[in-house]
């Protein structure tokens, strides 16, 4: 795998290539945390890192709690800013967090194994990420349990310069299996080893019978926002990405959706993105964790039944300055793989199990029970009154 190197937010990566134009890329814009709000049961926290922001008022807002002293102060740990996190971003600023008396504080780890690290390092009570890195951290011995779903089939697509698809000769309506076998000898830009651009990308390569280490060369760009750039400016024929950078790279660097991983049949029904926290964490604040579960759930139900809306929230808390195109088609993906409820299912589990194994080309001594719990869901349940 190649390393690239980037001057990016301050941070100096190596590159083989000018990075004239990146501020005009830029995808991710930062999400805060909520106000304080009525006290939930049980429970402890981290206090929060950063000042409340306020629910962003939208059409149909719920009313904000006032905040009370009592609150339960919640840390969430969320690996990046993405479409796909979109109903913890919904919880935090439409209010469903306060109303269930979490004072959450969402912050941006900048990558699943570091996200991993906030939570078992105790500076994080949850974590909000891809759930590969969870499969590798409980067969190494980590106190981890998944305990709700908010994404299944990975979202995301690997995207193709369509300069590079002609003279292929593959569209996005080619037979997929030829179109992955495509991508041999051409070069793939990710964000970071081990995110979801990588084992999705890596995952589908070998599905089809590529080597992901000789047959295809992997560019690791250090975020998205990089991997978008090495893109638009030629240091990558191709891309794996997620949502809404997934659509910017179609709608504004000309490039087709070659690969869409929802359209993978073995990633279907797959839990891929959702809520996780030590064992030790949950069994003493279990109260806790079903507040959370519960706000979650709420912004879930507000994605589904009003789509308009909901897609309004989060645009204008994180995704401004996007184009609205970009964002219209994003947020319809997004949606597509939103699941009805967080239930976390021991064949969802499983299949996340089997996408590590057959990534990393080995047997996974992990089983569904070691990886997750579904008593959580099942509490907010009952607390809903579903």
């Amino acid at each position: 795998m190649k390393d690239l190197s980037w001057r990016f937010g301050g941070r100096m990566l190596r590159s083989t290539f000018s990075m004239t134009g990146l501020a005009a890329l830029l995808l991710l814009a930062g999400c805060g945390g909520t106000a304080a709000a009525p006290a939930a049961s049980g429970g402890t926290g981290a206090t929060a890192g950063s000042g409340a922001a306020k629910p962003a008022a939208s059409a149909g807002a719920t009313s904000a709690a006032k905040p009370a002293a009592s609150a339960v102060k919640v840390t969430i740990a969320q690996s990046s800013n993405s479409l796909a996190f979109s109903p913890v971003l919904l919880a935090d600023k439409h209010g469903f967090f306060q109303e269930r008396g979490i004072q959450a504080d969402v912050v941006l780890a900048g990558s699943g194994s570091k996200a991993t690290a906030a939570v078992v390092g105790g500076s994080a009570q949850v974590g909000s990420t891809a759930l590969g890195d969870m499969v590798a951290a409980v067969e190494k011995g980590q106190d981890i349990r998944i305990f709700g779903a908010t994404l299944v089939s990975p979202g995301g697509a690997v995207v193709l310069k369509k300069s590079i698809a002609q003279k292929l000769n593959v569209t996005d309506s080619t037979p997929i299996d030829q179109r992955v076998k495509a991508l041999k000898g051409l070069k793939v830009s990710i964000s970071t080893p081990g995110s979801a651009t990588d084992t999705n990308l890596r995952y589908v390569l070998s599905t089809y019978g590529l080597d992901p280490e000789r047959d295809v060369t992997i560019l690791n760009t250090g975020s998205v926002e990089n991997s978008v750039a090495a893109f638009a400016q030629g240091a990558a024929d191709g891309a794996s990405l997620t949502s809404p950078a997934v659509e910017q790279a179609i709608l504004q660097n000309d490039g087709i959706a070659l690969v869409n991983f929802q359209e993978v049949p073995e990633l279907k029904g797959q839990l891929s993105i959702g809520l996780w926290s030590s064992g030790k964490w949950l069994d003493a604040n279990k109260a806790t964790a079903t507040n959370v579960v519960a706000a979650v759930w709420k912004a879930m139900d507000y994605m589904h039944q009003s789509p308009q809306e909901s897609g309004d929230v989060v645009r204008k808390a994180a995704w401004e300055s996007l184009d609205q195109k970009v964002f219209d088609l994003a947020w319809k993906d997004e949606l597509a793989a939103l699941p009805a409820t967080p239930a976390v299912t021991p064949e969802g589990l499983q299949s996340q199990i089997d996408f590590v194994g057959a990534s990393d080309k080995r047997k996974v001594n992990v089983t569904p029970d070691q990886l997750g719990t579904n008593a959580i869901v099942d509490a907010a349940k009952q607390q809903l009154g579903k």
